[in-house]
Formats: C-alpha cells, structure tokens, sequence
C-alpha cells in the first residue's frame, strides 16, 4: 500500500517471449488472488519480458510538480523459479539493466531440486536427402529423470509407423543427445506408390512429416512435452550441372571436382581449346559434351559458362542457350575469365548470350584492374548464399580475409540488377567495380562473376569456403526444382510443411500443347486447394511478362 501511493505498479506474466498485464494500480481495482494461469508454452523466456516492460532511460515519464522536473525511476521485481531455456541470457539483461540504473530484485520460488521429467527438446535433421539416401541426424532430450531409469526414444511418421528407435538409461544428466539414422528407400517407394498418380506424372519431391517421441515413464512430472515433429524431403531427381569452358583452367576443373563428389549432383563438363582434348567443342547426347538437341540441353537445372569463344557455337546453340534461361528457367553462371570473352558478346548486339549479360564495359582503362580487396554490399551482407560464415560480422571478416583474385573485369551493372560482392581498386574505395552481379531473365536467372581464381581460397583451410561458396551459389542461382510435374504443368507448394496461419506460396509453370511455356497474357489461372476430399479455395495466379509460362500465387492463411 506504502509503494502504490508514491509508484505505479504493474504485475505481468512472463510467458513465452511475451509480459502479459495482470493488474496495475492506476484504475481502481484490487490486486490480483494468483499470478495467472499454469503455463501454455514450453518456452520460458526471463529476459525478453523483463526488457520490454521495464521503463528505460529513454521511455521515462516526466511529471511537472511545484514547477520542478521529477523523472520517474522504475524497478522490477521477479518472482521465478529460475529455469530459462529460451531468448537471450537473464544474466545479461541484468546488467543492460543496471547500466541504466535501473535495480532488478529476483525471488526464487520452488524447490532447488529439477522435478523428474524427459522432453524433446530440438531434432537436428537435414531439410533434404536423396531417395535411396538416410537420414541421420540428432535429438536433444531433457533428461531429468532419476540415473538408471529405462526409457524408449524412438522416431515414427505422422501415422504412428516407427522407422528407428533405441532403449536409453536415464543419466539424470539435464541436456543430452542422441544419434539416430534410418533409411527412406522404402519410405518413399511405399508413399509414391499410395498416391496413385499417373506413370505420366514425375514426382520429384517426396514430403514426409516426422516424430521424435520419447515414450513417458511413470516419475515424470509432466507429459505433454515427450513429442516433437520435424520434416524432410525426399528427393528423387540429382540435380544437373553442365560447365562450358573455352580451356582447361583450375577455376572450372576445382568446380567440376568439387560437384563430382557431391551426390546431390550429376557434373558433366564440354571443354575446348587449350589444355582439352580438342580444339572444337566436343558434341554429343550424353557425358562430357555439349547437348546435340535443345532438349538434352533443358535437361540441366545450371550451365557453368566458361569465357568460350562464341565461334566455337552453332548459331542455333547460342539461341538453345538463351533459351534455357529465358523459356526453360535454368541458372547460369557466366564466370568471366583474364581473356575476357564476354567483352567480345557485349560487342556483338546480334549474340544471343549479349542479352543475359548483367554488365557492360568501361569504355576507356585497362582490360583487366587489380582490386585492393573485396566488399560485400549491403545486399550481398543479406544473402545467405554468400555466408561463408553464420555470423554476419564474422562473414564480411572472411570475405576481407580470403584470397585476393589475381584480376578483376573493368565493369558497370545495367540497370534492373542487383550487385552482391564489389571490388575496391584504390585504397579510398572510390574506384569501385562490381564482382558478382545478378538479373532475372524470363524465367531463369543469371549470375556474372567478373573474376575468378575461388580454387585459391582452399589456401590453409582445405574445401571449407570453396565448397560453401559454390554449393550455396549453384542452388541459389538454378531453379528451384518442382515438387510435381507432367508434360504441362510443374506444380510446387513453396514447402513441405506450414503451421496454422502460414500462408503458402505457390508456383506453378504452365505449358501449352506443344510443350512451350504458355505466354498469353490473356489466360487466367487458378489453383485449386483441397484438403481430405474437400474444397478449401481458389488461389488467382499470376504471371510477368517473359516469365516462360510461370505462375505464382498466395494462399490465405492455411487452417
């Protein structure tokens, strides 16, 4: 009673990440008989709800009394048992809290002793394996139960079917993990084989949602946490890469050796000129050649393109090529090289290939500049797939860190594209020039890199930047692959799994009679969603201009 008369109180919650109000004494009501129901969230989080409740220095009233400025100092009370496993530290808020003198007294509640109780906490697994791959990952349990005690952790899909399971021993050890590994051949085989679709149909990703169960025993003092769901994708299509290359350099024989020995790749490479084994681009239907028809060609899902000479191209080719980005939406990476090729197409306004180009040319200066280091721009520090590290501060180290390139092309970027990495030819970064540069192009897109020599970057630290570069790179730039597909429409629902109220984003290519990407501005498209034999809704899509037959569309909030 002495506190309300000179302070404003307010009793809140902490649930979640989130203080819920109880009760404060501005109104006139009395205080609270309990401090709010049982908790509905597994998640306790002692640091977020203190930081946003508190009144900081900067969220200070000010009263005027007797013509004096008073400022009102805040304080918190809390009452906790102390256990916190979500949201930045307590310990930590604390003192950001004592810098702005503002005082935290903490009640502990309960017995010093952790009741008796098992939980999933996370599952460690991978998004995506192949078909006749395993899945191998890790489960985090809460072991508070009492040492020696027996318990079955196993792993089942959403219909209950167990697919691995281990008998453990209690450790009472608070945090331990688990290893668990099982096969998805079968898996798959069985879920393809009860859709029942049409041998028409390729299916190229198979869902499946996942349990990871602890079975309860009998001491623990809750249950509703023994379970936790996680999902996968089963892949049934390798994803293809060709790289066409003008001579044997190491930049595409360290890119070509890396995806080799990557299973989620099938790697083929038509190389000419000096160093290959001919002077003419070798051509054929399968292997280390370039495609004898455009539908071989449409196959890959990314062209690595080398600085080739374009006289080593039917004019045909050239067209297959632009098509491929343009109609089929498969990715290229046009990896410039010393000699300068793709200067030679940006001359030549009759080259197919001129129009994928991101860049153009300094008119004046040397062929080739020396840069004094490389810079991330504020849209490549937002672009995973150019982390080479998970840090942000950490990454924009490494990317000052790594080996300079030898050279870099004297470009500009064209308008309607987007610079991720600069190099900086002065000391004062004034001269700067753009290195990796991007443009959608219909239905593909397309990626410049105006320097090469990233075989150099294994320099001390073995494959670990060079791998994660182009790894993420080639994924970034191909097309994302369809979840379903027959010879007209590719369907693909954006993931495998959404939480109720996610929306989902769909995407869908159209394709007309003879197989080519539908372009009629005019043509309405819908997808209609059902769910359990019953209609859900009806999602409008829609298409840009020179999207080759690409449909996209927004769910309402999924229930």
């Amino acid at each position: 009673r002495e506190l309300s008369e000179t302070h404003i109180i307010e009793v809140k919650a902490l649930v979640g990440n989130e203080a819920e109000h109880l009760w404060d004494n501005t109104a006139d009501s009395t205080p609270p008989d309990s401090l709010g129901a049982l908790a509905k969230t597994r998640l306790t989080d002692l640091a977020s709800g203190l930081r946003t409740t508190i009144k900081t220095d900067d969220e200070t009233k000010k009263s005027q009394k007797e013509g004096a400025v008073t400022e009102a100092n805040s304080a918190a009370i809390l009452l906790s048992d102390g256990l916190h496993n979500n949201g930045v530290s307590p310990l930590e808020t604390a003192k950001i809290l004592a810098g702005r003198e503002v005082p935290l007294h903490a009640v502990g509640l309960g017995s010093d002793q952790t009741p008796p109780d098992l939980a999933v906490l996370d599952v460690e697994a991978p998004k995506k394996v192949l078909k006749d791959d395993r899945v191998r990952g890790t489960i985090t349990l809460k072991d508070n139960v009492p040492a020696g005690s027996n318990f079955k952790l196993v792993v089942e899909d959403d219909e209950g079917e167990v697919f691995w399971e281990e008998e453990l021993i209690g450790l009472d050890a608070k945090r331990r993990r688990v290893a668990f590994d099982f096969s998805v051949k079968d898996m798959v085989e069985e879920k393809i084989k009860a859709l029942g679709l049409s041998e028409s149909v390729n299916i190229h990703a198979v869902p499946f949602r996942m349990k990871a169960r602890v079975e309860p025993i009998g001491v623990e003092i809750r249950k509703d946490n023994n379970a936790l769901s996680f999902s996968f994708d089963a892949i049934t299509k390798k994803n293809s890469m060709l790289i066409i290359d003008g001579r044997a350099r190491w930049e595409t024989r360290y890119i070509r050796n890396l995806f080799e020995r990557d299973e989620r790749w099938n790697t083929f490479s038509a190389i000419a000129g000096p160093g290959a084994n001919a002077s003419k681009l070798p051509r054929g239907e399968k292997g280390d050649v370039f495609p004898s028809d455009k539908n071989t060609l449409f196959g890959y899902d990314l062209l690595v393109f080398g600085e080739i000479s374009t006289d080593l191209f039917e004019e045909e080719e050239l067209d297959w090529i632009f098509e491929f980005v343009t109609r089929r939406g498969g990715g290229i990476i046009m990896l410039d090289g010393p000699r300068q090729k793709f200067r030679e197409y940006a001359e030549d306004e009759d080259n197919p290939l001129t129009g994928l180009l991101p860049v153009k040319w300094r008119e004046d200066g040397p062929k080739r500049l020396a840069p004094k280091s490389l810079r991330l721009t504020e849209r490549g520090q937002e672009t995973t797939a150019l982390y080479l590290e998970p840090q942000t501060e950490r990454n924009q180290e490494i990317w000052n860190y790594i080996p300079k390139p030898g050279w870099v092309a004297p470009t500009e970027s064209l308008p309607g594209t987007e610079v991720y990495l600069e190099a900086l030819i002065d000391e004062q970064g004034e001269d700067v020039v753009p290195l990796l540069v991007t443009r959608p192009v219909g239905a593909g897109r397309v990626l410049y890199a105006g320097f090469d020599g990233t075989w150099r970057w294994r320099y001390e630290v073995g494959d670990k930047y060079h791998q994660r570069y182009w790894h993420q790179v080639a994924s970034w730039i191909m097309e994302q692959p369809f979840a379903v597909s027959d010879e007209f429409v590719a369907i693909d629902p954006g993931a495998s799994t959404y939480d109720p109220g996610d929306n989902a984003n769909i995407r869908v290519r159209i394709r007309n009679r003879d197989g080519k990407p539908l372009e009629d501005p005019g043509v309405k498209a819908e997808a209609i969603l059902w769910r359990d034999g019953e209609f859900v809704a009806t999602v409008p899509l829609e298409s840009d201009d020179d999207s080759g037959g690409l449909y996209r569309g927004t769910t309402p909030g999924l229930k």
